[in-house]
């Protein structure tokens, strides 16, 4: 389970990969993300999500080559500014481009007040 670390009105990069096996035991293999959406949701609850972000909306999600499984997720200085220094469950789920969801990761973002300057 990921644990992503965060301050308050900071910027954030998150890579993670998506990879699948179509037999079990077999070797995973890179998804081909091209067609899907990924949707990350942010909560201080298992509840109805606090925040909602889609790769179809296009923020905050880039893929570095569909081919390989790679995407990268970035939360910019105003998804943190208003935040509560807290820790936050979150998920990210894939629906495929024939309409199947997988939920690929579950995790926690804990973000933290942001400490003064000299």
């Amino acid at each position: 389970m990921p644990s992503w670390k965060v301050y308050r009105g900071s910027d954030n990069l998150f890579e993670g990969s998506v990879t699948f096996a179509t037999v079990t035991g077999a070797e995973l293999a890179p998804y081909d993300l091209n067609g899907g959406t990924l949707t990350w949701h942010m909560g201080s609850t298992w509840e109805y999500p606090m925040y909602t972000r889609s790769s179809a909306g296009g923020t905050n999600f880039s893929f570095t080559g569909t081919t390989t499984g790679i995407y990268t997720f970035s939360l910019s200085p105003q998804d943190t500014q208003t935040l509560v220094a807290t820790t936050y469950w979150f998920d990210i789920w894939l629906k495929t481009s024939g309409n199947r969801e997988y939920c690929l990761t579950v995790g926690t973002l804990t973000v933290r007040e942001t400490v003064g300057t000299l």
